[in-house]
C-alpha cells in the first residue's frame, strides 16, 4: 500500500474511532512532515466533491474530531513522557511539533467532511464530549409586581418576610422592595433549584422548570399559592389559616404538613406525596384526604384520581440532591434529566420499553447518566448542540 492510501486508510479508522494505539503513532509518523497543502491534495485526490449544508453536524462532528484528538495525543504524550519512536529514532516532539501534526489531522477531517460526496450517519456520541453538561444548580428569579431580580447562586436559600428579603446567612437580597399588595413570583428556570421561607415560616424547595406565585399573606384569612412544576411544602401550622396550593383546576388544602406536588405541564398527571400531617386533594373526580406515606395522583387524560402507599423518600429524592428512577416510565426519568440538565431528549425506535431503577446523585455530569445506559441497556446517544437522541445499537 502505496503512502497515500495508507494515510487514508488510517484516517478512516481515526474518524470512525477504531483506530489503534499502534496505527495511530504510525498515522502521526506519515503526516508529521508533510505540510498542509499535500495533506488537502492526498484527500481531494481519492474524495468526490460536494459541499454539504448540514452546518450543525458539521460543527458537531469537527468538535468530536477535535475531542478525540487532543484526548490520543495527550494520552500518547503522557505514554511517551515526551519521546516517540520514530523510524528507529527517538524523537523529541516540542509544544510546536504536537499543534503541527493536530492542525495537519484536523485540515485532512476538515476538508473531508465540507467535500464528501456521501457524508454517513452520524458517529455515536463519546460519554466524554458530554463532560461540558453540567448538573443544574442554585438559579432563580423572584419578579416582585413588574421587577425581575436574579437570585445569588451561592446562596442557600431566600426568606421573603414582611420586613424585607434576606438570604439564609442574613445578606440582604439588593434591590428587593416588598410593596403591599404585590404579586410575588419565584421562577426557576430549567437547570435549577431554590429554597424559600415565606413570610409565615413556611418552607418550599422548587425543583427545575417550576413557578411559585402568590400574594403577601398579611390580612387575608387564608394563604393561597399557585404552583407549576414541582415543589416540596413543609407547611407553618395555622389553626385559622388553611393553607392551599392550587395546580391549575386542582387544588391542595393543608393546616400544617409536609408534602411534595409534581405538577408539570409535560406529564400525564399530577402527583401528590403526603409525608407527615394530612392533605385534601381537589379535582374535577372530588375531594380526596390522604394519610402520611400515601400518593395521589390525577390523570389528566381520564380526570381520574388513584392513591397508594408509597415510600415517600423516592418523592423527596430531588429535595435531597438525588434522581429516584424506580416506578417510573423512561419517558417520565428522561424528563427528570432534561430538566436537570437543561436539554432536550429524545428517543429512537424500541427504547420506550427501558425501565430504570435505583438512584442517581443529580450532582454528576450527564456523561455519568449516559454511560450507564450504555453499560446496563446497550443505549447510546447522540449529542446535536443540546439534543439528545438515545439510540439502541
Amino acid at each position: 500500500m502505496d503512502s497515500r492510501s495508507e494515510i487514508h486508510s488510517l484516517v478512516q479508522a481515526f474518524s470512525n474511532n477504531t483506530i489503534t494505539e499502534a496505527d495511530f503513532h504510525h498515522l502521526l509518523d506519515l503526516v508529521a512532515d508533510l505540510d498542509d497543502d499535500t495533506v488537502q491534495s492526498y484527500f481531494l485526490e481519492t474524495q468526490s466533491i460536494r459541499i454539504k449544508d448540514e452546518i450543525e453536524f458539521r460543527e458537531q462532528r469537527m468538535q468530536r474530531v477535535q475531542h478525540e484528538l487532543n484526548r490520543k495525543v495527550d494520552a500518547l504524550q503522557a505514554e511517551s513522557s515526551p519521546l516517540v519512536q520514530k523510524k528507529g529514532q527517538r524523537v523529541r516532539l516540542n509544544a510546536w511539533a504536537w499543534s503541527s501534526i493536530a492542525a495537519a489531522l484536523l485540515l485532512f477531517f476538515g476538508v473531508g467532511y465540507y467535500l464528501l460526496e456521501q457524508i454517513g450517519p452520524p458517529q455515536q456520541t463519546l460519554a466524554s464530549d458530554l463532560d461540558h453538561i453540567l448538573p443544574g444548580s442554585n438559579k432563580a428569579v423572584i419578579k416582585i409586581g413588574d421587577e425581575a431580580l436574579n437570585l445569588d447562586s451561592d446562596k442557600n436559600a431566600l426568606t421573603i418576610g414582611s420586613d424585607g428579603l434576606r438570604y439564609d446567612d442574613g445578606s440582604p437580597l439588593e434591590g428587593g422592595v416588598l410593596s403591599q399588595g404585590q404579586k410575588i413570583t419565584i421562577q426557576i428556570p430549567r437547570g435549577g433549584q431554590y429554597h424559600l421561607v415565606l413570610s409565615d415560616g413556611t418552607r418550599v424547595w422548587l425543583n427545575s422548570d417550576s413557578e411559585l406565585s402568590y400574594y403577601p399573606f398579611e390580612g387575608k384569612s387564608s394563604r393561597e399559592v399557585f404552583l407549576k412544576g414541582e415543589g416540596y411544602f413543609e407547611v407553618a401550622h395555622l389553626k385559622t389559616k388553611p393553607f392551599n396550593v392550587h395546580l391549575g383546576q386542582e387544588k391542595i388544602t393543608v393546616l400544617g404538613t409536609k408534602f411534595n406536588v409534581s405538577n408539570y405541564s409535560d406529564a400525564v398527571s399530577t402527583k401528590a406525596t403526603l409525608a407527615e400531617g394530612a392533605i385534601a386533594f381537589t379535582s374535577s373526580s372530588g375531594t380526596k384526604r390522604l394519610i402520611p406515606n400515601q400518593e395521589i395522583s390525577f390523570s389528566r387524560k381520564t380526570q381520574q384520581t388513584s392513591i397508594k402507599q408509597v415510600d415517600v423518600s423516592g418523592a423527596l429524592a430531588w429535595k435531597n440532591g438525588n434522581f429516584d428512577f424506580e416506578g417510573d416510565s423512561f419517558e417520565a426519568n428522561l424528563a427528570k434529566i432534561a430538566r436537570w440538565y437543561d436539554i432536550d431528549i429524545k428517543c429512537d425506535k424500541g427504547v420506550s420499553d427501558v425501565e430504570l431503577g435505583g438512584r442517581m446523585s443529580r450532582g454528576v455530569r450527564l456523561s455519568t447518566f449516559v454511560n450507564y445506559l450504555k453499560t446496563n441497556f446497550g443505549l447510546h446517544c447522540e449529542l446535536n448542540n443540546n439534543r439528545v437522541l438515545i439510540i439502541k445499537n
